[in-house]
């Protein structure tokens, strides 16, 4: 007599519509669910069938921390492709009735969701950014960009980085005398490589990580002396008139009900005839439930716009939209260069930090990257200007000085870094 299927798995294989998913239980009993489209052949072992009813009612949570705890192995089948299976079947998973109700209370709950005040905002940016040295040396670039890089084919990791680095000091259309702000300024390297596109000009960075600001004071300043300075403000305390501003990978950490006062901010400090250039994360629509993972252990406090999100707050300011790009495949191809360094300093990050954090690590930049690819994500890349009158500039003037400062930088390029990586 054949094995009847336990009801959990028959509703958990009503949830698979693309690829297989093989479950193997520790009582040695395996069930597996087939979709009608093709996709990846996932197999998994579970410890019970119980965890099979919390992955139905909260996967973003209960599947990564399942996998971070060791409860969840893959056997014959690799974290990238596990991953794609369930955003392959992620929209199918959101069209069950339970999810509709929760997505519609989601939605009702973001109206009373209160703004993240400035306290808590420098405990969420700590969170993330005032980890080791040791970790981000281990998979960043030598220049530490912690952001979308820009690939051209053959470029590796370095060469995106100051492709991309290029292409933002190109469309913020530096010139020499101009006082730039980098609101979020990470560890201080898009700074000194702003001051080595362009002579004479002084950037001023501003951060809520105190770990980044010492590396930059420690680092950084070394190198480009009084041309860049640091402080640890932010950035609804700052005062001054910049002549350019730039941010990025910073406006994620805001939160959505502060959208309108960090455009204001920005207007506010723009000097007359100003323009900056703002770098963020978003998504093409708009999606209440957030990602439970990612908010929980990652980036507290994170919320990523939509494009119409962005547009609005900027409405209600004094600035006017120059040229807006997107980006989708560039930050694929980053996370997953992020994640061979990372693999690459297995034990290192085991014996620095423990395996669950390893795990975890891995869950995030793997799943971020088909994030980018699968589902939703996108880089918008934002030039606005104070002045009315001012003109975008053109696509092929935007290249040529790309292609001007990448020279500059590549020429420039320290080896600093190399050696320190060398060295641990």
């Amino acid at each position: 007599m054949a094995r009847r299927q336990p009801f959990i798995f028959t509703l958990f294989a009503k949830l698979i519509q693309y690829g297989s998913f093989e479950v193997r239980f520790a009582n040695g009993t395996t069930y597996k669910a087939i979709g009608a489209q093709q996709g990846p052949a996932v197999i998994v072992s579970l410890p019970s069938a119980w965890l099979l009813w919390r992955f139905i009612w909260r996967a973003d949570l209960a599947i990564p921390e399942a996998y971070m705890d060791g409860r969840l192995q893959l056997l014959d089948t690799s974290l990238e492709a596990f991953l794609r299976l369930l955003l392959m079947n992620k929209r199918h998973y959101q069209t069950r009735a339970f999810m509709r109700a929760r997505i519609k209370l989601a939605s009702f709950l973001c109206l009373f969701k209160s703004a993240i005040w400035q306290k808590q905002a420098k405990a969420n940016v700590a969170h993330h950014y005032d980890l080791t040295d040791a970790l981000y040396d281990c998979f960043l670039d030598h220049r530490r960009q912690y952001s979308c890089a820009y690939f051209r084919e053959g470029d590796d990791l370095d060469a995106a980085q100051l492709r991309k680095i290029a292409r933002l000091a190109a469309k913020l259309d530096i010139k020499s005398g101009q006082h730039i702000l980098d609101i979020g300024c990470g560890w201080g390297e898009l700074a000194r490589a702003l001051t080595e596109c362009e002579p004479d000009i002084k950037v001023t960075g501003i951060t809520l990580s105190e770990q980044q600001l010492a590396y930059a004071k420690q680092h950084v300043l070394p190198r480009t002396g009084a041309k860049a300075s640091f402080d640890l403000c932010d950035y609804r305390d700052h005062q001054g008139c910049y002549d350019r501003i730039i941010s990025v990978g910073m406006l994620e950490h805001v939160g959505q009900k502060q959208f309108k006062r960090y455009f204001q901010t920005i207007d506010a400090l723009l000097a007359e005839d100003g323009r900056a250039v703002i770098h963020t994360i978003g998504k093409q629509h708009k999606d209440p439930l957030g990602n439970g993972f990612i908010g929980k252990y990652i980036f507290p406090g994170g919320y990523l716009p939509t494009l119409a999100e962005l547009t609005d707050a900027i409405s209600h300011t004094n600035l006017h939209i120059l040229d807006i790009e997107a980006l989708h495949l560039h930050y694929r191809d980053t996370l997953l260069a992020w994640d061979r360094n990372f693999t690459a300093a297995k034990e290192e990050m085991i014996q620095l930090y423990d395996e669950k954090f390893y795990r975890m690590w891995r869950f995030y930049l793997v799943g971020c990257a088909l994030f980018f690819e699968l589902d939703e994500g996108v880089v918008y890349q934002i030039t606005c200007t104070t002045s009315h009158g001012q003109t975008p500039s053109k696509r092929n003037d935007i290249h040529q000085n790309e292609i001007r400062y990448l020279a500059k930088l590549w020429h420039k390029q320290i080896d600093s870094g190399k050696k320190r990586r060398s060295q641990t």
